[in-house]
């Protein structure tokens, strides 16, 4: 459990999970979302358990974040790394989707120009609090929940938390258990401290301590007490995947899933940001014009996955990689 990990094979390796939970994502949209929407035609087979790869998200972004603070010198650069890592391929992504949505359309997700120029800034759910505002994309839901967890780790440095670390989750697992359990309290609440996502980042945040932390007790009493709770947040189904994704955090950070790195799966988790922006709404026309043509069901998703796959490769190499070392370099 103490092994050090290669830092070049830790990286692949969290690609790999980056590919793997794009892959359940995109085939759930693709399948059992598609056709609660707009349904298929004919549906040889869906995917509906593809969408908590989102929770493997969350979970990754946690043990990624803590992570990355060990080359961080200042909450400055921290805050600066994250805009120029969403921020670039978002816009593109963003103007792309609306573009794409305005010209072909797509019943029930056109946006104003308004909504484009507020989505732009990323903080759409936090204005929806107070004004009626919609996501260019649906898949956007979720931007706003890696901005309240940037914010809560930021502020856990800012007021120098880190030492008091399992204090601050425990403090932050009962009070998100007690928003879920209380109704009627502010929304804001539940978006600022995560209500049914931050146990996710929680659990990512523990395993990056149970590799660092020599409290190796505490931080396994917390983490089984984050797995458990998950049953108030996603009944049995959430408590089977939080239990099958701390398995493979658990093999992970025991350096025992070498063997899985697959250069196609680390491909995809290397642009799964870009593809998650730019597969939902795009992928779903796609899908809704070959169905006119009767094309073969399994034809009818790979057709849109390759081409958002080939769109978000062009998004990662040209714009986001790019704007990164662009911006970065001028924190630094």
């Amino acid at each position: 459990m103490n092994a050090g990990i290669d830092k070049r094979r830790r990286y692949s390796e969290l690609d790999v999970f980056r590919g793997l939970a794009i892959i359940s994502i995109l085939l759930y949209h693709y399948t059992t979302r598609y056709d609660q929407i707009y349904g298929h035609p004919a549906m040889l087979f869906e995917f509906p358990y593809g969408k908590y790869g989102v929770k493997f998200f969350f979970m990754l972004s946690g043990f990624a974040i803590y992570m990355s603070f060990e080359s961080v010198k200042s909450n400055y650069q921290f805050v600066m790394n994250r805009v120029s890592k969403l921020y670039p391929a978002y816009w593109v992504s963003l103007l792309i989707t609306y573009g794409t949505v305005s010209i072909f359309s797509l019943p029930g997700r056109e946006v104003t120009p308004l909504d484009v120029i507020i989505n732009l800034t990323m903080l759409q759910d936090w204005i929806s609090l107070f004004f009626n505002v919609t996501h260019v994309d649906g898949a956007y839901w979720t931007l706003s929940r890696f901005i309240s967890f940037y914010l809560i780790v930021f502020m856990i440095n800012k007021l120098n938390l880190r030492k008091q670390l399992h204090l601050v989750l425990l403090v932050w697992l009962l009070t998100i258990v007690v928003l879920k359990l209380v109704g009627d309290l502010p929304e804001i609440l539940r978006l600022i401290f995560l209500e049914n996502e931050g146990i996710f980042f929680m659990i990512g945040i523990l395993f990056y301590m149970l590799k660092e932390d020599s409290r190796k007790l505490s931080t396994i009493s917390i983490l089984a007490l984050c797995v458990v709770a998950t049953l108030i947040f996603g009944g049995r189904t959430g408590l089977v995947f939080a239990l099958l994704f701390s398995m493979l955090f658990v093999l992970f950070i025991c350096n025992y899933l070498a063997f899985i790195n697959c250069k196609s799966l680390i491909f995809l988790g290397s642009i799964s940001y870009s593809l998650y922006l730019l597969h939902q709404n795009i992928g779903f026309i796609i899908i809704r014009e070959l169905h006119k043509i009767e094309l073969n069901y399994f034809l009818v998703i790979i057709i849109p996955a390759t081409v958002s796959i080939i769109m978000a490769t062009l998004v990662t190499y040209y714009i986001e990689r790019p704007m990164v070392k662009f911006l970065r370099r001028r924190v630094v």
